[in-house]
């Protein structure tokens, strides 16, 4: 509320900061100045986020979700964003690695990522690396992905292909996929073709993209990847959107031909359905 108070002129930015201020609750108090980062004139910011590293969590509460009990890490990652949308990158990039709960450290990320154009892409690319979960290195690989200049998409694309076969792995090779033309596109294809086979065709469908409408030149290789027909039959149905007009009636043969591979006449009648 004291954020949409100073957004709409009813409060200005050092009324709110002072209200906040006499919260008697340190969390409250660090909490409320969060809220109020991306509205505050720097010296008031820089003060906002001193009280928010004064928050201390009670022992083995770090990573426990209270209801009305924001932990230090969710305080602090509210403060990267705006400190990098100033200008001060290098601030915001040590300010991300003092959250030490990942969910929130890859929600502050995304945040960086898609609100400040402005950014040390470079050191940015060593970050993902820190998470333990493959998901959310996923999350922050897809987010350095979709706005690093094009010089850190061949360090990004490494990172991406250096994950476990998995679909975290899949998600982030779906959004580097359109941006990846030349060697770099070749390298990730090559990849894709040595994945392990359980996520070999989904790693190839996820490069799609990267050819515009023009999907066809890989179907050989899905179609090797999966040798069961009900499964290449789900695999040309998922690509037909990408083919061109010129290309359908040849996915349609190849199709047709899966159909008449599956010996089960209920999965063969499902997938003719389809």
């Amino acid at each position: 509320m004291l954020r949409a108070a100073v957004e709409k002129g009813l409060w200005s930015a050092a009324q709110a900061w002072g209200y906040a201020r006499r919260r008697v609750d340190v969390v409250q108090r660090a909490d409320t100045l969060a809220s109020l980062a991306p509205c505050l004139p720097d010296l008031l910011l820089g003060d906002a986020l001193q009280a928010a590293r004064s928050v201390v969590d009670p022992p083995g509460m770090a990573h426990i979700r209270m209801v009305g009990r924001p932990s230090r890490a969710l305080i602090l990652s509210r403060f990267v964003a705006p400190l990098g949308a100033r200008g001060y990158a290098a601030d915001a990039m040590t300010l991300l690695q003092e959250v030490d709960d990942e969910e929130y450290r890859v929600e502050a990320l995304e945040n960086l990522c898609h609100n400040v154009p402005d950014l040390q892409w470079e050191s940015l690319l060593l970050e993902p690396a820190r998470f333990h979960y493959d998901v959310y290195r996923a999350r922050a690989l897809k987010a350095i992905a979709a706005r690093a200049p094009e010089r850190c998409l061949q360090a990004t694309l490494h990172s991406i292909l250096e994950m476990p076969a998995d679909q975290p792995r899949i998600d982030a090779l779906r959004v580097v996929g359109p941006r990846l033309s030349g060697v770099l596109l070749t390298h990730a294809l090559e990849a894709a073709r040595e994945t392990d086979v359980h996520w070999r065709a989904e790693s190839i469908v996820a490069l799609c993209a990267a050819f515009r409408g023009e999907a066809f030149p890989l179907v050989p290789a899905i179609l090797a990847a999966r040798p069961d027909p009900q499964e290449r039959v789900s695999i040309l149905l998922f690509l037909l959107p990408d083919l061109s007009g010129d290309h359908r009636d040849s996915v349609a043969a190849i199709a047709v031909d899966a159909l008449n591979g599956i010996q089960n006449e209920e999965q063969r009648a499902q997938a003719t359905q389809a």
